[in-house]
């Protein structure tokens, strides 16, 4: 699969939040004016990078670069900045069949992959993925140490009263 990348540009910022809008694992961290605080507030540049195939979009990926004198590291997110993840979007990735769904990510994730080590020269990487990208395998396949981290989800949308009463007893109001 051919990828190539393009850096996004201030003017593309709408283009960029309808991406993570239209996403089923994009977040608020994810959108353009989130990506720019942080920017604003972290020792890093924030590199917004546009996956294409041909001239179809078929992913985002904020990448942050941090250099001091021995180390060049890149981070999504940030380290210190209190996001928990960021990592790549990959649009329309729930409705795509299993085998698409790995190699889209796979080759993005590579094509990701060698601007980091070739543009940004980083000698270390540190991604963290959204909720909904549950396959870490693309990342551990381009040699990435991958560390699940589970956590519950409830839903809210019940009330507060259908929540407290499906907790277990010693975890009921106070």
């Amino acid at each position: 699969m051919d990828i190539e990348l393009q850096i996004a540009e201030e003017n593309e910022r709408e283009k960029w939040n309808m991406l993570v809008e239209n996403s089923s694992h994009g977040t608020i961290f994810h959108t353009w004016e989130w990506l720019k605080i942080v920017e604003k507030h972290v020792n890093m540049r924030l590199y917004p990078i546009i996956g294409m195939r041909g001239s179809n979009i078929i992913g985002i990926y904020p990448l942050f670069l941090h250099r001091n004198f021995i180390l060049r590291a890149v981070f999504s997110p940030p380290p210190w900045v209190a996001v928990p993840y960021l990592g790549p979007v990959i649009l329309e990735y729930e409705k795509l069949k299993q085998d698409k769904r790995e190699s889209v990510f796979i080759a993005f994730q590579r094509k990701a992959d060698e601007f980091i080590r070739e543009e940004m020269k980083a000698h270390y990487s540190l991604i963290k993925t959204a909720p909904g990208i549950l396959d870490a395998r693309p990342l551990k396949w381009n040699r990435y140490i991958v560390e699940p981290i589970y956590n519950y989800v409830i839903d809210l949308r019940k009330g507060a009263d259908s929540v407290f009463k499906n907790f277990k007893k010693k975890f009921g109001r106070t």
